[in-house]
This record gives C-alpha cells, structure tokens and sequence, in this order.
C-alpha cells in the first residue's frame, strides 16, 4: 500500500506580493518566508528516515518552493500535480467583487453550510486529491506538498494544521466513500 506523507507549505509572505493585493489570487503567487524555509527544513530532517521514492507538489508558489527545497536535499524527483490547488473559497470562479469575497469568508467562517454556498465542498476536495494520488499507487512512499484544508479534508482529521507538519495518510477503500465532514 502507498503512503503519502503530507507535508504542509512553509509559512508564506505575503508581504512580498503586496503590489498584487487588489488580485484575490495573488496569495496564490506568495513565497515562502526565511522561517517558512526554516520549517521546510526542519521537515525534511524528519523525511530524511522515510525512504519516499518521489514528491509531488500543489502549483502555488508556497507549496512549490518547498517541494523545491525538499526534492533537491532529499534527491528525489518533484512533480507539480495542477489538481493539489489549495481550496477554493469560490468554485464557480464566478464571484469577481472583493465585498462577496468576503461574504462568502465570512459565511464559511460561521460554518453556514448551505445550498446556495459557492465554496468547494469537503466532499470535492478530497475527491480531487484522492484522483491524483490514483496515479502514484505504484510508488510505496509519496511524499506531498501541500495545503492544511486539503490535508484535513482527505485524512478526515480537520484541524489546525502547523507550517511544515507531517501528516501520515494510506489511502484504504473506507477514504474512498465521500461523505459531508463535521468540523
């Protein structure tokens, strides 16, 4: 059985793309900060007894140059996975004004799950994931570069995930039933 080893991104700076602050996926484009890499390091000292046999990586910068980080001290093979995004406040990308972005913020923040809510669900996410790890089932250890909502959403252990923490997660036919999570 594959083992995916998730590791969440670094911590980001955001202060680095502050000219991009009036684009809402300028967040997407920030890199990590001097302690952000720090925290990439201190993970790969933990990864370095893991024996993985390659690392893939979500597409935002974030995630990126830490799967950068790891895959050059670690000698492994990176691959940028497009469908590792992180969650999507907005999954019609039809919402354009900053004042329902942060309506719909504030809506996810007071948990109202309703019908008529435009972010991705729990259930979408870990479909998506699951999907892409699909393809590296012929690995034994796979390491992930990745998001906290997206570690939670797929392991079923929704929590506050610290920069740089290792999450644990075999893929068994129980995390293939999709099902609403309780926060």
């Amino acid at each position: 059985m594959t083992e995916f080893l998730l590791v969440r991104h670094g911590e980001p700076d955001y202060e680095a793309i502050k000219d991009f602050a009036r684009i809402d996926v300028a967040k997407n484009f920030a890199p990590l900060t001097e302690a952000g890499v720090r925290q990439i390091h201190k993970s790969i000292e933990l990864l370095k007894k893991e024996k993985a046999d390659i690392i893939i990586s979500s597409p935002y910068t974030r995630a990126l140059q830490g799967a950068g980080i790891m895959a050059r001290e670690l000698e492994l093979e990176m691959r940028v996975e497009p469908m590792l995004y992180e969650w999507q406040l907005d999954a019609t990308q039809s919402v354009r004004s900053r004042f329902l972005i942060k309506r719909l913020v504030r809506q996810f923040n007071r948990k109202k799950w309703n019908r008529h809510c435009k972010w991705e669900s729990s259930e979408s996410v870990k479909e998506r994931v699951l999907k892409v790890f699909d393809k590296y089932l012929e690995y034994d250890k796979v390491i992930v570069s990745c998001h906290a909502m997206m570690i939670g959403y797929t392991t079923g252990d929704v929590r506050a995930y610290e920069y740089g923490e290792i999450k644990r997660f075999v893929p068994t036919s129980s995390s293939r039933v999709v099902g609403r999570m309780e926060d």
